[in-house]
């Protein structure tokens, strides 16, 4: 069975690389990670076999593994969202200590966070 932390990992590789997958592919892909089906729901809604949706999901996680592999999108991804966490943490701790003093600062990282998720 697939730990909640692999199946978030797939679910965030179908998010960046899902529309490089085939329709078909991808129409599987987002019920196992979208609609969290079963394979037994898949393949009933598919009228295929349990052990093809089984196959098509291991075939796209390592199709999708290979795009990560080669472009890197997910860990640019996850250092973004560290960072933005960072920069959040930091923003707070200055606020409450001195925050008159440092208005500029504030305005700096509101700036630095608005470009980094937008």
């Amino acid at each position: 069975m697939n730990s909640k932390k692999s199946i978030l990992r797939q679910a965030l590789l179908f998010d960046i690389y899902g529309e490089l997958l085939t329709d078909k592919r991808r129409d599987t892909m987002a019920m196992y990670c979208e609609e969290d089906l079963s394979y037994g729901e898949i393949a009933e809604q598919q009228g295929i076999s349990r052990q093809a949706v089984l196959n098509c999901i291991k075939h796209c996680e390592r199709e999708l593994e290979q795009y990560e592999d080669t472009l890197g999108l997910v860990q640019q991804h996850e250092r973004w969202s560290r960072a933005l966490r960072y920069i959040a943490e930091f923003r707070a701790m200055i606020a409450e200590e001195r925050e008159c003093e440092i208005a500029h600062v504030i305005m700096l990282l509101d700036n630095i966070e608005s470009v980094m998720e937008g």
